[in-house]
């Protein structure tokens, strides 16, 4: 039935080996030994009400030990909060008849319609594609993005042709221009582009802050809390383009009151920061990383608040 609803070559059948699993796994899951587009793997498939993704990992990691084979969760449904924590994680799951994140065979699949493989988008195209969700218009005239954004006309052109392939935007002529229009709402495209997008960072050090030049902007949980509710940690973060850093980083943090954390990035915060602050959704990709809830929590508030055009409407322009 998967392969019908989703296009995929799936083979699968019971998993013998299942038995020697210790007994709280086999209570809660069914076991299948498959073949996904060649590569083998292992379907669980809950048999009860779902436990909590931390919890859900180690049940993973435990059965990934056992089988030396990549493990795929398959469900009828799950909730848009779930599906992202998933992503999140790295997790594969298929869900019947709706959609399928396989990271270990590079695909991310929706019925009826199957992206390339999964690759880093370039640099430009994550900057572009934050600065479309940032100005949360439906239809961006490549042009204006060219003018907007510190891309040559050729590399613009590599940069659409990354976002219409990945399927988060189409792209149509009206007379001369070239219009690029986004597929759903930009935190549905956020979602579903994970796949495709970097860490900002590149590494970290620590500087004396006396050494601060206006190219430091606030980053990392120092960042957030001016963007939420969390306390700001007692070492301050600021960030970078590598490239531009005027210092040599020191490798141990010694004095809190002294040094500040810098992180060095990939690219540069200026082009879609603002106040000062890294923008969100580099921050929120910077952070992905992170195991503690409190963080999670303030990301959340902080990207419904861009969802809400409170950050976009104030500092981007068509």
């Amino acid at each position: 039935m998967l392969r019908e609803e989703l296009g995929l070559e799936i083979r699968y059948a019971s998993w013998e080996k299942a038995k020697k699993l210790p007994l709280f796994l086999r209570a809660n899951y069914q076991f299948y030994r498959a073949e996904i587009e060649s590569s083998s793997c292992i379907l669980i498939e809950p048999e009860s009400t779902l436990v909590s993704v931390i919890t859900l990992r180690k049940h993973i990691a435990q059965v990934e030990l056992f089988a030396q084979l990549p493990v795929v969760l398959v469900f009828d449904r799950i909730s848009e909060s779930r599906r992202g924590a998933l992503i999140k994680y790295k997790i594969p799951f298929i869900v019947r008849g709706k959609m399928s994140y396989l990271p270990f065979i590079g695909t991310y699949m929706v019925p009826g319609e199957r992206l390339q493989p999964v690759q880093h988008f370039l640099l430009a195209t994550q900057i572009t594609f934050f600065y479309c969700l940032y100005v949360s218009a439906q239809r961006v005239p490549q042009s204006v993005l060219s003018d907007r954004l510190p891309f040559s006309a050729m590399t613009m052109s590599r940069v659409a042709k990354q976002l219409v392939e990945s399927k988060l935007f189409r792209r149509h002529k009206e007379g001369l221009r070239v219009i690029l229009r986004r597929t759903d709402e930009p935190n549905v495209l956020f979602e579903r582009a994970h796949v495709f997008l970097r860490s900002p960072v590149h590494s970290v050090g620590y500087a004396d802050r006396t050494e601060l030049t206006p190219d430091f902007f606030l980053a990392g949980e120092s960042a957030l809390s001016e963007y939420s509710w969390l306390n700001p940690p007692s070492c301050e973060t600021y960030a970078i383009y590598r490239r531009d850093c005027p210092i040599e980083l020191q490798q141990e943090l010694v004095d809190e009151e002294r040094q500040v954390r810098v992180e060095l990035w990939r690219y540069a915060p200026r082009i879609l920061s603002r106040d000062g602050c890294v923008d969100p959704l580099s921050l929120a990709l910077s952070l992905r990383e992170n195991t503690d809830e409190r963080v999670d929590q303030a990301i959340e508030e902080m990207l419904g608040d861009v969802w809400e055009g409170r950050y976009g409407s104030r500092n981007f322009e068509l």
